[in-house]
């Protein structure tokens, strides 16, 4: 379902069935002359705010998956949403806006600080099965490490079970796998060794850890002809918490990938999926304290550009693959650290002298 998750497509269809029930919506209702279709759903929005209290985005959603539902079954396409409709769902977001702060509504980012805490909440949660602990740090190395979508390192899980509404995981997840890194494409590379050694060959390795992990994307959403290949990983400096290079080594050393398959593929040929992810984010969260709903397979890209406030804009871009200042905005989040890099610049005495200000202002 390339337009949103499947447990979230499958949840309006639901809300919808349940509605038609409750107030006898006929059958063949997606038959009827489009004025009542249309005075159907502007009811069925109306019973998603004020009996459950759904907030906009989500109805408007759930309208959009049912309309896709019903063409899929082979009637005719429709329109669900009136002028009526339009101005009750803008007035609903404006409402939900006003009423809580975006900053409570948008997806947590998985930061450094965090990362190793995910580390340990693993090797906790999984004790003696090595193997799942190994799997699982690699994955979540290889997503933060390189600021990757989902889609571009985990293989999209769908299945159309409805259960807890947290099980629920973002739109960006669950994309159909056309841009996911292989074994193929992926390499390492020693200090002081100019050669590249792919990822499938571990006989091929020199001694130690590697210094860089290389990977090679040919085809990206932003980037359809693979133009803003490779994304490289460096080892973590020293005394650092965590460090993604060994991390996703170990494993990648003890369960190389076939070179046609997914890169984190090696254990029985089996990828790792968006829903395993979206899983011990989920237990991880209610662990440390943090909203559950919010803490998203794709917050882990966002965490991994959250990190790097301190660069250059330019390679701010670069590491997440981002083809604009707008595209990378909406992951942009601000510390308290930002004060330790300001401070310098905002007790500067010669930037807008007394002398300058009286010429440029009077």
């Amino acid at each position: 379902m390339a337009g949103g998750s499947v447990d979230a497509y499958q949840s309006g269809v639901n809300a919808f069935t349940k509605f038609a029930v409750e107030f006898g919506v006929p059958a063949d209702v997606f038959l009827m002359d489009p004025l009542a279709v249309a005075s159907v759903f502007e009811y069925f929005a109306c019973y998603l705010r004020r009996r459950r209290s759904i907030q906009s985005t989500t109805i408007d959603q759930y309208i959009t998956h049912i309309t896709t539902a019903v063409f899929e079954r082979g009637l005719p396409r429709f329109v669900a949403r009136s002028r009526r409709c339009q101005f009750l769902l803008t007035s609903w977001a404006k409402e939900d806006s006003s009423r809580t702060p975006q900053r409570l509504r948008i997806k947590i980012p998985l930061s450094a600080d965090l990362m190793w805490r995910l580390f340990e909440f693993i090797a906790a949660r999984f004790g003696d099965a090595q193997i799942l602990v190994s799997l699982y740090s690699a994955a979540f190395a290889l997503g933060f490490g390189l600021g990757l979508r989902p889609c571009e390192y985990l293989q999209a899980s769908l299945s159309s079970s409805v259960s807890d509404p947290l099980e629920v995981v973002d739109e960006l997840s669950e994309v159909v796998d056309t841009h996911i890194l292989c074994g193929a494409k992926c390499f390492w590379k020693w200090l002081g060794d100019e050669r590249f050694f792919p990822c499938t060959d571990p006989s091929s390795f020199p001694e130690g850890v590697p210094e860089l992990f290389v990977g090679i994307l040919d085809s990206a959403k932003n980037d359809q002809h693979g133009k803003g290949a490779p994304r490289t990983l460096a080892a973590a400096p020293p005394g650092s918490k965590f460090d993604c290079v060994s991390t996703l080594f170990s494993f990648l050393k003890e369960y190389p990938p076939r070179p046609t398959a997914p890169l984190l593929s090696g254990v029985d040929g089996q990828p790792v999926t968006v829903k395993m992810v979206n899983c011990i984010l989920k237990q991880f969260a209610n662990f440390v304290g943090l909203d559950p709903a919010r803490l998203l397979p794709h917050s882990i890209r966002v965490g991994s550009s959250s990190q790097t406030d301190g660069m250059a804009l330019q390679d701010r871009l670069d590491h997440t693959g981002h083809a604009s200042v707008g595209g990378a905005r909406s992951y942009f989040r601000k510390s308290v650290d930002l004060a330790r890099r300001s401070t310098s610049f905002i007790h500067d005495t010669s930037t807008h002298t007394l002398d300058a200000i009286r010429l440029q202002y009077s």
